[in-house]
């Protein structure tokens, strides 16, 4: 694991080249793979008319806990969208990938599609490990395995294109402040209605997705002078 995300990192810092493209790819790429497995989630659950909460159970038992070398379950997990034809879900959805269309667009033409790549996967990597390891014992910030969406993906984008604007002239990348206030104010607000037992959310997926952008942002600065 080490390792992989050792490469990932090297690829992001520019040692394996960027290949910019002039049309990015990969986020459409990524809107497609969605939509396959939003079809295929919802025939399967409109088959088996609905998931009950012992389903749930089953399937959050079902990890790299009891499957140590099934390694995609580190990255499957943001292509899942739970209810995802209820209100909540279809939200949850749209809200997704009109962020990812927007953000990832920019930093995909600006450092190229593997960068991208290899931002997308780290960030999926980390998120998915701290809300899937993280005890069952911190309120809103609870860790469990049934969870799914792209959200901490976006928290990452978001982190990354933060930072690199504020140390990074050269980036030519924006990001707007309302759009920091509004994301971060997003993140307080889902973990108030975890808390008072509105809507389960993963609260520590999006933080962590967000750390991780920053930090990737960070350590992958290029050098100067």
């Amino acid at each position: 694991m080490l390792i992989a995300l050792s490469v990932l990192v090297t690829l992001l810092s520019g040692g394996l080249g960027s290949g910019r493209p002039e049309n990015p790819w990969l986020r459409h790429l990524m809107f497609a793979d969605e939509v396959l497995v939003i079809q295929e989630q919802n025939r399967i659950e409109r088959k088996s008319g609905g998931l009950t909460p012992a389903d749930e159970q089953r399937l959050a038992s079902i990890s790299l806990r009891t499957h140590p070398w099934e390694l995609w379950r580190l990255v499957t997990p943001i292509f899942l969208h739970a209810s995802v034809f209820g209100g909540i879900g279809i939200l949850h959805l749209v809200f997704n990938m009109l962020w990812l269309n927007d953000l990832g667009s920019a930093i995909e033409h600006r450092y190229g599609t593997p960068r991208f790549c290899a931002l997308v996967l780290v960030i999926a990597i980390l998120s998915v490990l701290a809300q899937s390891l993280a005890p069952t014992t911190w309120g809103p910030f609870s860790g469990t395995w049934a969870h799914g969406g792209m959200s901490g993906v976006v928290y990452g984008l978001v982190g990354f294109i933060w930072i690199r604007t504020r140390l990074d002239p050269t980036s030519r990348l924006t990001v707007r402040p309302e759009l920091i206030i509004f994301m971060i104010g997003w993140l307080f607000f889902c973990v108030f209605l975890t808390q008072g037992g509105t809507l389960p959310v993963a609260n520590l997926a999006h933080a962590a997705g967000l750390l991780a952008g920053m930090l990737v942002a960070r350590i992958t600065l290029p050098s100067r002078g």
